[in-house]
């Protein structure tokens, strides 16, 4: 029963809150928020979903390195959603896409990490907010 639980839960947030959560920035699915452990150290990727999420909708800066590190992220969904919340909060991508190719992919993290550092304008980004 549990386990159905799990996979109700999880099929809720991939089909119905992904939308939901893109836009208004936060969900709040009833039985599904307790039965799953949440944070940026959770192995599960929806544990970090869902950390990702609650730091956007705090509005928490001072989880920012917390965000930048999940960009790395072997899954492409928690990149997605990490990207979406740095947005969220310094109205900026510096040019990092979650499907980009790896190599672009680790040029931007290398963005966010002289962002982090204290660069105002890390070398190498287009006024977009594209790599070039």
């Amino acid at each position: 029963m549990i386990q159905m639980a799990d996979r109700a839960c999880s099929s809720i947030l991939w089909r119905s809150a992904l939308p939901l959560v893109v836009t208004a920035g936060a969900v709040n699915l009833p039985g599904c928020a307790s039965a799953l452990p949440v944070g940026f150290e959770e192995e599960a990727p929806d544990g970090r979903i869902h950390a990702i999420v609650d730091t956007a909708r705090d509005e928490d800066s001072s989880k920012i390195p917390d965000l930048v590190a999940q960009l790395d992220s072997d899954d492409p969904a928690v990149r997605m959603f990490a990207i979406r919340a740095l947005e969220r909060l310094t109205d900026q991508t510096l040019g990092f896409h979650h499907a980009d190719a790896p190599l672009d992919r680790e040029q931007a993290i290398e963005r966010w990490v002289r962002w982090l550092a204290g660069d105002p304008e890390p070398q190498g980004l287009a006024v977009e907010g594209r790599a070039p």
